[in-house]
């Protein structure tokens, strides 16, 4: 029971963060058969309009211009490298990506230094399949990207992400022709006139939003928030309430199935 309470309260972190409250426990609950899936393709829902461009960009805190350099699956290299504790107890599909911050559309990244970004998705544990989310893919080593992300305070601001933050640039696009890229002069474009639905509002207002430690205006303090937000403490005190709502909801829940209410009954 403690276990499935601390899984709770990263999942409801990772549900304010991907701006989407229900997407983030959907990979958890799904199941596969060993050696009969090649490719495993999970719903990730959001709360925000992923066909609007203007409201892709204002719902997350960063948007840029990156360049893969390199590449660590999770489940693959677990016991072999050093990666967050969040992630180690989660224990789920997941790939950490190393990428040189090309150009910035929002947010400030350094571009003197490698920037982390952490991606919901990756090789199952076993190699039966690779784990994607809605329509996104995973990134590729040596490739151009618009990439969107928002920051946790879990391992003091590394970017991290669920499915479809991640568009290729057309074929030939690299930095030195950065311009002549659609999908980048598009997404400016957006960030000049980005908008955010109510919920994203609600969320924007009541929960904290991270500073990366690769921004310029980082300065090492532990869970640094971006102008604006709300302080890290205010964001917490929410979250527990959220995970105490959340509790109460799964204990009631659990009591209407012992008592064998069922169907619409177990809606009042």
């Amino acid at each position: 029971m403690k276990k499935q309470i601390k899984w709770l309260a990263v999942v409801i972190c990772f549900a304010v963060l991907a701006v989407g409250a229900i997407g983030g426990f959907q990979w958890w609950q799904h199941t596969y058969v060993p050696g009969k899936i090649e490719n495993l393709i999970i719903d990730s829902d959001v709360a925000f309009d992923r066909s609007n461009i203007r409201e892709c960009v204002g719902a997350v805190d960063y948007l840029f211009v990156g360049y893969v350099e390199k590449a660590w699956d999770f489940m693959q290299t677990k016991t072999e490298r050093e990666w967050p504790k969040y992630l180690v107890e989660l224990d789920g599909p997941c790939t950490e990506y190393q990428l040189k911050v090309v150009k910035n559309i929002k947010g400030t990244l350094r571009q003197d230094e490698p920037t982390t970004y952490y991606q919901q998705g990756g090789i199952s544990a076993d190699r039966s399949a690779v784990v994607v989310f809605g329509e996104g893919t995973l990134p590729k080593v040596g490739h151009y990207y618009l990439v969107w992300g928002t920051c946790g305070d879990f391992e003091m601001g590394e970017f991290i992400w669920g499915g479809n933050s991640w568009i290729e640039l057309e074929e030939g696009i690299t930095s030195e022709n950065l311009k002549n890229s659609k999908i980048y002069q598009a997404h400016v474009e957006a960030y000049k006139h980005e908008e955010r639905n109510d919920i994203v509002q609600s969320i924007h207002n009541n929960y904290a939003r991270y500073m990366s430690v690769h921004d310029v205006g980082y300065d090492g303090t532990p869970n640094k928030v971006l102008p604006g937000s709300v302080s890290h403490e205010q964001s917490k005190r929410r979250i527990a309430d959220d995970l105490k709502r959340a509790r109460q909801a799964e204990q009631a829940r659990q009591a209407k199935k012992a008592a064998g209410i069922t169907g619409v009954d177990a809606l009042n």
